[in-house]
């Protein structure tokens, strides 16, 4: 029942209302003890006389209560007027980021940035203390300004009612709608909640959980990723008008880039893309590797492109290294050709030059993405190669992090993602931002390929046979025989157009043969 002004619960006095939801009302009101102006969050309506749900209502004053963070909202008291339970909250001034969304959609990436990390910060809190908030969502931030008008907001994260220990069963909670924090109530359509097989709010829950998994910190990250993408890109990442057009999006769509939607650091579409994997095992370790990566985008700029600097002559088997892979990429379009030509397609095909000027280096070794836009080179920063890519219909290049040391570069078939070999290691990189990864290890690798299976094949070593490895890591298993000492070696594996067969390089004896 709503209270008027006015009304008495035990010390509290009601000022006014503040916001109602399927958990019950927030109100405006004075502690007359203390003089202080607190939130009551009161358990009403028909919940109030059901015993799951009160125990649900204390269990979030205790999870609140487990909390001490400048990001996470107070609790005051707990308390019981008659036969209805309430919580005395830390009253907050200001708008949700729901409320600030629906005004505005679309953050400056700045604001969007400093707000996410307050949120992650919070959240890395509670999973520290072993805690799941489970309803992440712009309508559980609250933005709180402590200064002027043009101060940047503070973040208060509301709403533990679906909070759950890491440590407990994975069992699904009896359903139950999101309960609402002291805020105010906004006045856009409501989002889609489930209501009959899973807790939470649909656009925002990991894919697992519609599987019946109670959900864990990854959980949590996802949400996260689809707050933060919510923010940068002025919609929701998965959208539907119905709980099953919603689900089908969670599990089966991916949001457009945010580099396509607006300028930004290349390096925020692979924190969200690892935010909002489908399989949890492949998103974020931890909420802490989210912000830092965030914190890093904040304070790092792109890098610039490499200076024009004469080029000095690259040494003797930079330039074996170099006419070898033009050999095999020769053979390999041949072949393409050949069954373009097969299945009827004109053999006209156009002809295209591109230049790259580069700092010197003593591997000159590039590689073109398979849909023939862009180039990936190594080149020197700092006297160190790195690997750079560059649109050949564009003059300036970018440097990609962490992959000094760098050498024969290749692209996956979709054009996302490059390998290369580095510090005596195969690894990998996300064209559009974030470091490397380690598939495996190449002491002194020749050359890679990587196909539509997700395989790839190297070189690893001098009188070493060509190898396999998943892209993702894994097992490496040997597809070339070699006899150890004599040789020959294989190197430069090129996949052909079929994805199964393969053409490599074979120096044989000394090295003053080589063939294909």
């Amino acid at each position: 029942m709503p209270f008027d002004p006015g009304t008495r619960l035990g010390p509290y006095e009601i000022v006014a209302p503040l916001g109602a939801g399927g958990m019950g009302e927030v109100y405006r009101a004075r502690d007359t003890r203390l003089d202080r102006t607190v939130a009551i969050k009161v358990l009403g309506g028909a919940l109030a006389d059901d015993s799951e749900s009160r125990q649900r209502f204390e269990h979030e004053a205790r999870v609140i209560a487990a909390l001490n963070d400048p990001h996470i909202c107070t609790i005051h008291d707990v308390g019981r007027h008659g036969e209805l339970d309430y919580l005395v909250l830390e009253y907050l001034e200001g708008e949700t980021l729901a409320d600030r969304l629906h005004r505005s959609p679309g953050l400056p990436i700045d604001e969007a940035l400093a707000l996410a990390i307050q949120i992650g910060d919070a959240l890395a809190r509670a999973h520290r203390a072993g805690i799941v908030h489970r309803d992440l969502k712009p309508g559980n931030v609250m933005l709180v300004r402590r200064g002027g008008p043009s101060s940047s907001p503070d973040v208060k994260l509301l709403d533990f009612g679906l909070a759950a220990r890491t440590t407990r069963p994975k069992v699904l909670d009896a359903p139950l709608a999101a309960t609402i924090g002291p805020s105010r109530v906004a006045t856009r359509p409501p989002t889609v909640t489930a209501a009959s097989a899973f807790s939470g709010t649909v656009q925002y829950m990991a894919p697992e959980l519609f599987d019946g998994d109670a959900g864990d910190t990854s959980a949590d990250i996802f949400a996260f990723g689809c707050v933060l993408y919510e923010m940068l890109a002025g919609r929701q990442a998965f959208e539907g008008a119905t709980v099953v057009t919603v689900i089908a999006a969670i599990m089966s769509n991916e949001p457009p880039p945010i580099a396509a939607l607006q300028s930004a650091h290349p390096m925020l579409d692979h924190v969200l893309r690892r935010c909002l994997e489908k399989d949890r095992e492949r998103r974020w370790e931890s909420i802490g590797d989210v912000t830092g990566e965030l914190r890093w985008i904040v304070d790092q700029p792109i890098a610039a492109p490499p200076a024009a600097a004469p080029q000095a002559p690259p040494s003797r088997a930079g330039l074996v290294a170099m006419t070898l892979a033009l050999i095999l990429a020769t053979v390999v379009m041949a072949a393409a050709l050949r069954a373009l030509r097969g299945r009827g397609a004109s053999p006209d095909l156009p002809t295209f030059r591109f230049e790259v000027s580069t700092a010197p280096t003593d591997d000159p070794s590039m590689a073109l993405s398979p849909d023939g836009t862009e180039i990936a080179f190594v080149a020197n920063q700092d006297r160190v190669p790195v690997l750079w890519v560059r649109p050949l219909d564009a003059i300036e290049s970018r440097a990609l992090p962490g992959t000094g040391g760098a050498s024969y570069p290749f692209w996956s078939p979709d054009g996302r993602t490059i390998g290369f070999f580095a510090d005596n290691k195969l690894k990998r990189i996300d064209v559009a931002g974030g470091l490397p990864l380690v598939v495996a290890s190449a002491p002194n690798a020749r050359g890679g390929a990587w196909n539509g299976d997700g395989v790839i094949l190297f070189a690893p070593g001098v009188n070493a046979p060509i190898m396999r490895v998943p892209a993702r890591g894994g097992p490496v298993e040997r597809v070339t025989q070699v006899n150890t000492g004599s040789g020959p070696a294989h190197r430069l594996p090129q996949f052909l157009p079929d994805g199964t067969r393969f053409l490599f390089s074979s120096t044989l004896g000394t090295g003053d043969t080589n063939g294909v």
